[in-house]
């Protein structure tokens, strides 16, 4: 669902920032957020609302400007300007539903809302974005969107890692076996363990991670959003390294 090429100037930014401090907390700057909205509704015709967060303080420290510009290519992909310009980002992205609206019998709707967050003693800094959008159909779509940096590097965390190496085989096995207690989906009987990965949306939380399955992605659209949550001691007793915690 979103694009997440490495660009060479983020990470030329990065990799200095990196070398230059400490990993340890203590050296962190804590962001300060603002959040920026825009509305536009027609009647028959469209309905957009957007609530995006910046770092109102990035001039503080070049890790927090290195994660808010991340943050910005990633929330809107095609439609992120350069250099960085949110306003106009938000309005090209609105243009496409109040021109595409203005065609068909009904309204198109486009929702985002953003949300940010730290956890782990200030050190990790999530942000969660839920994204609504109609454009036709029998149905709309939506999607519960996460990403987690280290606020000591600027590192976006990859989950992937967690099915890699000697202990993929026991991730899959809890994964699914928190998948198989769930007994309000349509999907039970069709788990294959082989099968189990890792979604693009995962969350750091206070006591483990939490993996966000989108509508289609394993189960019927009906079945809405699955998440499945898993604690640090689950995670460990597999083998896999806790690197949120390192």
């Amino acid at each position: 669902m979103r694009n997440y090429r490495i660009i060479s100037v983020v990470a030329a930014l990065l990799l200095n920032v990196a070398c230059g401090m400490s990993s340890s907390s203590e050296g962190i700057v804590l962001p300060k957020f603002e959040a920026k909205v825009l509305t536009r509704v027609a009647e028959d015709s469209y309905n957009i609302n957007i609530v995006y967060q910046t770092i109102a303080n990035v001039e503080e420290s070049p890790i927090l400007a290195g994660i808010d510009y991340q943050n910005y290519t990633h929330t809107f992909e095609e439609y992120a300007l350069m250099p960085m310009d949110v306003e106009a980002s938000m309005e090209q992205l609105s243009k496409w539903y109040m021109e595409g609206g203005d065609d068909e019998d009904e309204a198109y709707t486009y929702l985002m809302e953003q949300s940010a967050f730290l956890v782990r003693d200030d050190r990790v800094l999530c942000y969660e974005t839920h994204v609504e959008s109609f454009t036709g159909g029998a149905h709309g779509s939506y999607a519960l969107l996460y990403e987690c940096f280290d606020l000591s590097t600027g590192r976006l965390y990859d989950f992937d890692y967690l099915l890699d190496d000697t202990w993929g085989e026991a991730m899959r096995s809890l994964i699914c076996s928190h998948l198989m207690r769930r007994e309000d989906v349509s999907y039970i009987e069709e788990i294959d363990v082989d099968g189990v990965y890792i979604p693009d949306a995962v969350l750091i939380t206070e006591r483990g991670v939490m993996l966000a399955y989108q509508p289609y992605e394993i189960a019927a659209y009906a079945d809405g959003i699955i998440t499945v949550e898993l604690t640090d001691e689950e995670i460990a007793a597999t083998g896999a390294p806790l690197l949120w915690e390192e």
